[in-house]
């Protein structure tokens, strides 16, 4: 009797173990954040525009109105989306990481992630997991731009500024000539940023 109290703590224990892991496993995936950034150029993701730096899952990116939208560190079972009709609104496209999203065809109005890395765990067999696993795919929250940026081909790098004055900082950007622009974020501290290999999508 007293062996049986045993192993059934022992499995109790293993149980709470179990558990416990796969919820640390994932809230590392929810504090995990993605960039997404906007271009005025609706045939590619490259020139200027805003970005939207490590942003958390299920915020939207609110953009009014952008030509192309980039989403780049997504993990492999995270997933991307861009919207159009104000905010994110209406989903008309989504992709998985690892590789850079870039979305092309203009009048796009918003970009977001959605987690789905628990899904993929063995652990997530736990009925406790299975309970609070829901796939979101809705937005709880927007947020503004808190940076602008530029590029002239993303196999070379980008150049990111952070800034909680975004909208003026890339007014200033754009009212600077082709020519005088990395010049410019040069002089403002910027460096040049490298990006993994990317996707296009229309």
């Amino acid at each position: 009797m007293e062996k049986d109290s045993l192993i059934d703590g022992k499995i109790h224990l293993m149980g709470l173990y179990l558990v416990m892991l796969a919820l640390f496993r994932e809230s590392q995936t929810v504090v995990e954040a993605v960039d997404i950034v906007g271009f005025s150029d609706s045939s590619q993701c490259s020139g200027s525009g805003f970005t939207f730096s490590g942003i958390a899952q299920q915020v939207c990116c609110d953009f009014g109105s952008t030509g192309s939208i980039l989403i780049r560190n997504l993990a492999s079972c995270q997933t991307g989306a861009v919207y159009r009709n104000g905010g994110c609104t209406t989903q008309v496209g989504s992709g998985n990481g690892p590789n850079v999203l870039c979305y092309v065809g203009g009048s796009f109005s918003g970009g977001a992630w959605f987690n789905g890395c628990s899904r993929t765990d063995a652990l997530t067999t736990s009925s406790f997991i299975s309970q609070n696993e829901d796939k979101a795919t809705c937005c709880t929250s927007t947020v503004a731009p808190n940076g602008i940026i530029y590029t002239k081909d993303f196999s070379k790098g980008a150049w990111v500024l952070k800034s909680d004055k975004a909208k003026a900082m890339l007014s200033q950007l754009e009212s600077v000539h082709d020519a005088e622009k990395v010049n410019w974020l040069k002089e403002q501290g910027v460096q040049m940023k490298k990006v993994q290999k990317w996707l296009c999508h229309l």
